[in-house]
């Protein structure tokens, strides 16, 4: 893809988005609730009364972050593919093929810079600044990251404790080898929702990466912002270890 087709396609998509953000919205503002493509911290959770509170807890960050994550992108990619397709259509046949590549610049462009048309936005309608609105909103995400890593821990206790106890149990012939394989499938879902989670916030720390690098090269004082940005890498840091201490547990666990 040439450099002009890249950058005009960047222009658009931006655009667009801001378009839509003034229409009905892709990003999130303090006022409206509209989705953010960053955010993972919503309260919905899906009602399990078989699991814990805390692996609800768990599940329910993993789903409402990937609910939300790619939205920014999605949105950039059909608008920006959509218009593109309309425009050959009507006029350039040979455009078509460049469509999709257009669809994917979309994509590329869509989670960051959507969310920074509404962080303007929204720092006009209350006369600041939106370095301070990302990086406040940075610092509130990141004491519930700190949270999530406290609640992961409190999971990976009760995991070995519960396959320990059946262990136990089974060896004294007080329970059967079912017991112990369905606390080992628990345990294996827990694994699943942790690495989905790791997964989505590594995507989210990426974002933020490039807000950071967009602002910057703006001539934006990012010095804040990068520490929180790397307060949460420790944080997923954190959460991979936990991850891995089950994954051990898991490993340890022999049935039949």
């Amino acid at each position: 893809m040439d450099l002009s087709f890249r950058t005009v396609g960047r222009g658009v998509a931006v655009g667009l988005l801001s378009l839509s953000v003034l229409v009905g919205g892709c990003a999130t503002n303090g006022d409206t609730g509209q989705s953010n493509p960053f955010d993972f911290l919503a309260s919905d959770s899906a009602d399990n009364p078989n699991l814990t509170p805390e692996e609800r807890a768990l599940r329910k960050d993993a789903e409402i972050f990937n609910e939300t994550v790619f939205g920014g992108a999605a949105t950039g990619a059909a608008l920006l593919g959509g218009l593109c397709v309309v425009g050959a259509l009507l006029g350039n046949n040979n455009s078509l093929g460049r469509c999709a590549v257009l669809a994917g610049v979309g994509a590329a462009v869509g989670a960051v810079d959507g969310y920074l048309v509404a962080k303007r936005q929204e720092a006009a309608r209350k006369q600041v600044r939106e370095i301070d609105l990302v990086t406040q909103e940075m610092e509130e995400k990141n004491v519930k990251l700190r949270r999530l890593v406290a609640t992961s821990k409190k999971v990976v206790e009760q995991n070995r404790e519960r396959i320990r106890d059946v262990q136990i149990k089974v060896a004294q012939n007080q329970a059967r080898q079912d017991e112990l394989r369905i606390e080992k499938e628990r345990l294996e879902s827990n694994i699943d929702v942790m690495d989905e989670t790791i997964a989505s916030l590594k995507k989210e720390r990426e974002n933020y990466q490039d807000v950071a690098d967009d602002l910057t090269n703006e001539g934006r004082n990012t010095t804040a912002l990068r520490q929180e940005i790397s307060e949460m890498n420790q944080q997923i840091a954190a959460l991979e270890r936990e991850r891995n201490e089950l994954e051990q547990i898991n490993r340890a666990v022999r049935i039949g």
